[in-house]
């Protein structure tokens, strides 16, 4: 059994394990449609590939250096 698996066991309330081990879940999404995804950003070419994942990498920046920020000024 996976470690997340065990860890939404035991902290999870009985009457919502269903929900949690439902969400859970959605991380096999990923590596279903991952490799996909990627192939077919890889065959659009390099530029292509490199500009969604370069969009990708650099969006959550302003996220995470408001919460940095934030952190700071306490």
């Amino acid at each position: 059994m996976p470690i997340a698996d065990l860890i939404t066991h035991r902290i999870v309330p009985d009457g919502e394990k269903g929900a949690f081990f439902g969400a859970l879940e959605l991380r096999y999404l990923g590596f279903f449609a991952g490799p996909i995804i990627g192939g077919v950003l890889l065959s659009g070419g390099s530029w292509l590939y490199f500009g969604v994942m370069a969009a990708a990498s650099f969006a959550p920046w302003p996220v995470l250096r408001s919460h940095s920020l934030a952190l700071e000024t306490r």
